[in-house]
C-alpha cells in the first residue's frame, strides 16, 4: 500500500493507494477518509487521474461540499397587506420576526 498526502484548500488530506487483483486483472484502490473516497483504477488510469487537473477539482469541489451550510433559503411572493397581517401575527405571538413566526407554524408540533 503506497500513502501520499495533498493540501487543498489549506486541509492536507491523506489518500492510499492499494493494489489488488480482480479476474486476473491487476487494479489499485484510491481511498481517502476525509472525502469518502473509494475508487477502483487500473494502472494507467490511475496515472493519468492523480496527475491531471481534474483530480484537483474533484477533491476542491468535494471539500466544498462538505462544508456548504446547510440552511436554505425560501421565497415566498405575497402582497403588502398579506405582509402587515404577517407582521401582526408575529408581534402578537412574540416572536423575534416573520421568519420566525412562520417557521413556528409550520414545525411546532402541539
Amino acid at each position: 500500500m503506497k500513502i501520499f498526502n495533498k493540501t487543498i484548500l489549506g486541509k492536507e488530506l491523506t489518500f492510499s493507494i492499494e493494489p489488488f487483483t480482480e479476474d486476473g486483472e491487476k487494479l489499485f484502490r484510491l481511498t481517502c477518509e476525509a472525502i469518502n473516497m473509494n475508487d477502483v483504477f487500473d494502472a494507467e488510469d490511475l496515472t493519468d487521474y492523480i496527475t491531471s487537473t481534474d483530480f484537483e477539482y474533484f477533491i476542491t469541489d468535494e471539500l466544498r461540499r462538505q462544508t456548504k451550510p446547510t440552511n436554505r433559503r425560501i421565497q415566498l411572493r405575497i402582497t403588502e397587506a398579506e405582509q402587515q397581517i404577517l407582521e401582526k401575527q408575529a408581534l402578537s405571538h412574540k416572536a423575534k420576526d416573520v421568519p420566525t413566526y412562520i417557521r413556528n407554524i409550520l414545525f411546532t408540533t402541539g
